[in-house]
């Protein structure tokens, strides 16, 4: 249930932050610009939230081996769900415009410092389902 719980949140955070881009394309930038900070500095304090909630969880709910694999768990599902459904949301809220090949595209301009192709988004979500 709490690996439901994270792979859940990472579909969320990937459509919220897809609605958001589109509707204020240059916010970003403007963060950035007004903080001194890039934009994924904050989504990273964001997601840290209820990600130690879920940590803390599995720790009390089997201990300190399955706290290790339900952080790999994390680490690898998350790319895979969260940017697929970014892209794919960004596909549909622009009638295919953007992002034309949706779950399986990728990003040339982003300014995360991790970013992966659809290959390795897979495989590292292939590779999660040992780590539950």
């Amino acid at each position: 249930m709490i690996h439901l719980t994270w792979a859940i949140l990472a579909l969320i955070f990937g459509a919220l932050e897809a609605v958001h881009v589109h509707y204020n394309p240059n916010y970003w930038q403007t963060f950035k610009r007004n903080t001194g900070f890039d934009i994924h500095v904050l989504l990273v304090v964001i997601r840290v939230v209820p990600f130690a909630i879920l940590e803390a969880l599995m720790y009390f709910k089997g201990g300190i081996i399955d706290l290790v694999y339900f952080l790999l768990f994390c680490i690898f599902v998350f790319p895979f769900l969260h940017d697929g459904m970014y892209y794919q949301t960004r596909k549909l809220l622009s009638n295919g415009k953007v992002y034309p090949d949706g779950w399986i595209d990728q990003s040339t301009s982003t300014s995360a410092k991790f970013s992966f192709g659809f290959f390795w988004r897979l495989i590292f979500f292939l590779l999660s389902f040992f780590m539950m």
